[in-house]
């Protein structure tokens, strides 16, 4: 199976009444790439930063996630972000990434939740956008937001 993995480098700005700019970067160097093997005995890429998440989506490859949160003006209203410049790194190679499972406590064995077919046969990349905002909140008097940002886009075929 071809596929690809694209590692971007984003700078974004937050939509407000004055433009906030902010800088996103993952270093190719801090990559990591992993073989992981399923309970059906498949042979998965498992793909890694430091101090970052992975995406959640059961099923769906497994792709590191990084939260960031911004501390805004208290009466500015969050109307979306945008990624105003990019530079995206191919990754040579054929990958197949593990799919993310169903969190569960420690003490309970989980069932191996197998690769959506839909997710691993699209010849579109995956999750399909950079980021997104995840919370708008306000905490102890500060209006915080948090953004959900995916430095990585996986294409299952190509």
């Amino acid at each position: 199976m071809k596929s690809k993995l694209f590692l971007g480098l984003i700078i974004l700005s937050l939509n407000v009444y004055s433009q906030f700019q902010a800088s996103v970067s993952t270093v190719s160097k801090e990559l990591l790439l992993d073989t992981i093997y399923g309970s059906d005995s498949t042979a998965y890429t498992s793909v890694s930063f430091e101090d970052m998440w992975y995406s959640s989506e059961v099923g769906n490859p497994r792709i590191p996630v990084k939260y960031v949160k911004y501390v805004i003006p208290e009466n500015v209203e969050i109307s979306g972000f945008t990624i105003n410049e990019g530079t995206a790194t191919v990754l040579n190679g054929t990958y197949y990434l593990y799919p993310a499972q169903e969190d569960v406590p420690m003490y309970i064995t989980p069932e191996f939740a197998f690769p959506d077919s839909v997710a691993y046969r699209s010849s579109l990349p995956y999750p399909g956008t950079f980021g997104e905002i995840v919370a708008d909140e306000y905490y102890m008097g500060y209006h915080i937001v948090t953004l959900q940002i995916y430095p990585l886009q996986y294409i299952p075929l190509i």
